[in-house]
């Protein structure tokens, strides 16, 4: 799959000025785009994760009236993020 970003001019320049600063002399920039790409997306994930599990937490004992095993959800959104 390819991924094209459009940047204005600035943006542009900042992800070049940044990408010379911190990339590792023998990886190449894609390699480290993609690397910080994914690690964003891991992190989002978390985020979103750790949301939705206290806001289930608020709402337990409603959800749990409904027959819905509280326990079991937030042991499966623990899973995914380990």
């Amino acid at each position: 799959m390819k991924l094209n970003i459009q940047l204005t001019e600035e943006e542009s320049e900042s992800i070049n000025s940044f990408l010379k600063e911190v990339v590792p002399p023998k990886v190449a920039h894609d390699d480290f785009l993609k690397a910080a790409l994914f690690a964003g997306l891991r992190g989002m994930e978390i985020s979103y994760i750790d949301s939705m599990k206290k806001k289930i937490e608020a709402d337990r004992a409603n959800l749990k009236s409904s027959g819905i095993d509280v326990d079991q959800i937030i042991e499966e959104m623990e899973k995914a993020i380990k």
